[in-house]
């Protein structure tokens, strides 16, 4: 028996005196309305109804139950009412996984400026070790993943909501000792930081408007970690291949330069990733579309001035 469907059931019978008027609001049949309350009344042990041929009277137990029943419901539409308030007002716990390296260093500040605009959200980020967000997030118990990347699972909800490139860069002191390479295939002169899970035999995918060119470069660190070729390539190591979202910071300030800025990776893209399921909290709807704004254009590197006077060409053609 299910007990609600009796119960509504039960209710509707009486409020309108008969089976057949809450058979046809529940557009069942007035035998399965008559059976579900007779199931009630088995399950609780108790007659509810007196039935004639003309009415349907209450017991004493039936009015008592009735006022019971009728208080649940109540209480029910008032919960479901503030639940509609909850999503109209953002507040709770938003649960998000995301690559560490643009957790540390995006995510964090985006998070906490969403906080203070809405300070009855709470947000927990745990931040994975692969690029990509985890494959069930339902299981894991996630609202919402970053994943930075095609998301590797087919049946999420996604959503692109930032764009980056590849683009080689080094430090100043570098360039000094070692000079700047004037085209790709000088690069093998250089020493270069590869990340093995991007560019697995040491070969970087460039291109310049329509030109392609899969260059193989003298590896001399390699390291398994973004961060960690970006930590070798501000040590004045060498050449590094590297996401724009890593580079913001440090081309601003001039402690890394582009390298060969005409040329460049492949763009790549930030996504969110929602569990399959029909409903989308607002909550983590808003936060994906604040987001999407607060990262628009925010890895677009292309016309960064840095201290040292390094632009793209991009910035050259228009300044």
């Amino acid at each position: 028996m299910d007990r609600f469907k009796s119960i509504e059931s039960f209710v509707l019978a009486t409020r309108s005196g008969s089976f057949a008027s809450a058979a046809k609001t529940l557009r069942l049949s007035r035998a399965m309305v008559s059976r579900r309350i007779t199931d009630l009344e088995d399950h609780l042990g108790v007659r509810l109804l007196h039935r004639t041929t003309r009415q349907l009277v209450l017991t004493s137990a039936g009015q008592h139950y009735l006022r019971v029943c009728e208080g649940i419901i109540e209480h029910l539409k008032a919960e479901e009412s503030a639940l509609d308030s909850f999503q109209s007002q953002p507040r709770g716990l938003i649960r998000i996984t995301t690559v560490r390296s643009f957790g540390q260093l995006h995510m964090s500040a985006a998070i906490a400026q969403f906080v203070i605009v809405h300070p009855e959200v709470q947000i927990e980020m745990v931040l994975a070790t692969s690029s990509q967000a985890p494959i069930n997030l339902t299981e894991l118990g996630f609202d919402l993943g970053i994943s930075i990347g095609e998301p590797t699972n087919r049946d999420s909800v996604r959503k692109k909501i930032a764009k980056f490139s590849w683009m080689m860069c080094a430090s100043p002191d570098y360039v000094k000792r070692k000079g700047m390479p004037n085209n790709p295939r000088e690069l093998d002169q250089h020493i270069c930081i590869n990340n093995p899970r991007h560019s697995p035999r040491a070969v970087w995918s460039l291109r310049k408007a329509s030109e392609r060119l899969m260059q193989p470069v003298h590896c001399g660190i390699s390291i398994t970690s973004s961060l960690g070729c970006r930590e070798a390539a501000l040590r004045g190591v060498g050449i590094a291949f590297l996401p724009s979202y890593l580079l913001v910071e440090e081309l601003k300030s001039g402690k890394l330069v582009p390298v060969l800025p005409d040329w460049s990776g492949e763009t790549g893209a930030v996504y969110a990733i929602y569990p399959h399921y029909h409903l989308v909290p607002k909550k983590v709807k808003l936060l994906t579309r604040y987001l999407e704004q607060h990262f628009r254009s925010a890895f677009d590197l292309t016309a960064v001035p840095t201290k040292h006077g390094h632009r793209s060409r991009r910035a050259h053609e228009t300044g």
